[in-house]
């Protein structure tokens, strides 16, 4: 699986006139991966304003953590009330 992220990681890191999006084995990736906020190369921060987190914005922080091989990130919902609320630390356990 590692190969895999990394073949990836990759293809979006190109330059932005190659980055039309690639197929390999079947598999389309428009390189829509960018993460928000990198802090001190250590925490990567998703940003969002939506009703309510679900399911699939831990996923997609936790993609971003195995894609960047980094162990903590912080999901932010900007759509409350109070902040404190909607904050959610989730860790990689590589």
């Amino acid at each position: 699986m590692t190969g895999q992220l990394n073949f990836w990681l990759k293809i979006c890191n190109r330059s932005p006139q190659r980055r039309r999006g690639t197929e390999k084995k079947g598999f389309k990736l428009d390189c829509g991966y960018r993460i928000d906020l990198l802090v001190e190369e250590k925490v990567i921060v998703e940003l969002k304003a939506v009703e309510q987190l679900l399911p699939i914005h831990e996923a997609q922080l936790l993609t971003y953590l195995k894609m960047m091989n980094k162990r903590i990130g912080l999901l932010i919902n900007f759509n409350v009330s109070v902040l404190r609320d909607e904050i959610k630390r989730i860790a990689n356990r590589f």
